[in-house]
């Protein structure tokens, strides 16, 4: 055996140390690169959202404590009817979050004031590997990531099982036609015709808060997307627009988007047999909560407040009922998604997006999603499921989700809704009704400055 020079071990024992420090330095029990990254960020970051303090602090104390001590965050919380008001101002003023939370149905009329990360900041394939197919919808062209997914509010059918073992029906419904048909059997009627229990409510927007996600969704099932991106230029100069796709012929789904709205509008036509609904009825989540409704389609977060509504009320949720057994299965949510302000320093910007990595993590997602009822959007986190039977329905609801670039949500609303409520009238055939749909969908879009 040959023997070992002095200038070897002086090798070997040097190696070994550096390994030692880096490991030392890399765990936090030394100090170097890693606590010093963000010596010179001169106040903390900013972080605003709707989620309560006390679910966000103790994330940002995790943070600090396990991943950069370095990384001060500051967290406000905001009420839903303040905030994105709050946002818009402070950004316009020059100041407001370095990060903040965007619903993504506000994403594209605040697409301009995002950060849009490039393939070096987070490549595409690392983003589709990551989270769940809809939010594919947040990549903008050419490969760039608009906004990072968060969680998604799942849309599920609610279903009273008191009302459902008294008219001898076994279980939710799966497709449409099922739902129709549970529908009738489920309505019941006094002798002058007035509805004393709904089946389901659809067919009004005045007392069903969620008239519009719910035709929204219904076109999604058609495979209408409602807009679309397009894009035209060279890859150096992309030049992206937004476009309507309620009656484009590219998508050639004129026939199924009618067929949508007649059914929608069906359960509150006292001339058909599907009569379940009408504005005589409270709004449609009271009366489920009341045992007035058997059939109600609202938000996996509203689980709670219907159980403080009325908290003998026995009742399930299952997934959004599907056109057919054997069509692609698409559902619906509402996506909250985590965004660097493009305002904000570049330093402060790396800063931030090392937070929102951490935020989006699996266990982090979950642990936020299973305390309101939510779904998260990683799909590792959805493949490891979750023992709460509510909360199994809604994860595995949210791998189907499809969403649309919203541009304007109180605009569109009036569009969607002014669609179903002229077809009743019967004036106008249904095709010029959506032609016309199509028109001020393009018309609002063309409004739009997108960066």
């Amino acid at each position: 055996m040959k023997n070992i020079s002095f200038l070897q071990l002086a090798v070997f024992f040097v190696f070994i140390t550096a390994i030692i420090i880096a490991f030392l330095i890399f765990a936090g029990a030394l100090p170097g690169l890693r606590d010093t990254r963000f010596k010179d960020l001169n106040s903390p970051i900013e972080f605003w959202g709707t989620l309560p303090r006390q679910v966000i602090l103790p994330l940002i104390e995790e943070f600090n404590d396990k991943e950069e001590k370095n990384v001060a965050i500051t967290y406000t919380q905001f009420s839903e009817e303040e905030y994105l008001p709050k946002v818009v101002g402070a950004l316009a003023a020059g100041t407001g979050p370095d990060i903040w939370i965007l619903p993504q149905q506000n994403f594209i009329e605040n697409l301009p004031k995002a950060l849009q990360l490039g393939p070096k900041s987070y490549p595409e394939r690392d983003f589709r590997e990551t989270f769940f197919d809809g939010a594919d919808i947040l990549l903008w062209p050419p490969g760039r990531v608009a906004a990072i997914p968060f969680v998604s509010d799942q849309l599920v059918l609610f279903w009273n099982r008191e009302l459902f073992r008294s008219a001898g029906v076994a279980d939710a419904p799966k497709n449409w036609a099922g739902f129709l048909a549970a529908s009738e059997t489920l309505t019941q009627k006094n002798s002058s015709g007035t509805i004393t229990q709904a089946g389901a409510a659809l067919g009004l927007f005045e007392n069903i808060t969620h008239a519009k996600d719910i035709l929204s969704l219904f076109f999604l099932q058609v495979k209408n997307p409602i807009t679309f991106l397009a894009t035209h230029g060279s890859q150096d100069n992309l030049q992206v627009d937004l476009k309507s796709a309620i009656n484009d012929s590219s998508f050639d789904t004129l026939p199924a988007v009618a067929e949508s709205i007649r059914f929608f509008n069906q359960f509150a036509d006292p001339r058909k047999q599907s009569y379940s609904w009408t504005r005589n009825m409270p709004e449609a989540q009271d009366a489920f909560a009341q045992g007035r409704l058997a059939m109600y389609i609202g938000y996996g977060s509203e689980i709670e407040k219907i159980r403080n509504k009325n908290p003998h009320l026995d009742f399930d949720i299952a997934e959004i009922p599907q056109i057919s057994t054997g069509s692609a299965h698409v559902t619906y949510g509402k996506l909250q998604t985590l965004v660097l302000s493009r305002q904000a320093e570049s330093l402060r910007q790396s800063a931030g997006l090392l937070f929102i990595n951490f935020l989006a993590r699996p266990e982090n997602q979950s642990s936020i999603a299973e305390r309101f009822m939510l779904a998260p959007t990683s799909r590792a986190a959805l493949l490891a499921g979750n023992d709460n039977p509510l909360l199994a329905t809604i994860y595995r609801s949210a791998v189907k989700n499809t969403f649309w670039l919203d541009p304007d949500p109180e605009g569109t609303y009036t569009i969607i809704r002014d669609m179903a409520e002229q077809a009743k009238l019967e004036i106008k055939s249904i095709e010029d009704i959506i032609n016309e749909a199509h028109l001020k969908m393009q018309r609002l879009l063309e409004a739009i400055v997108l960066p």
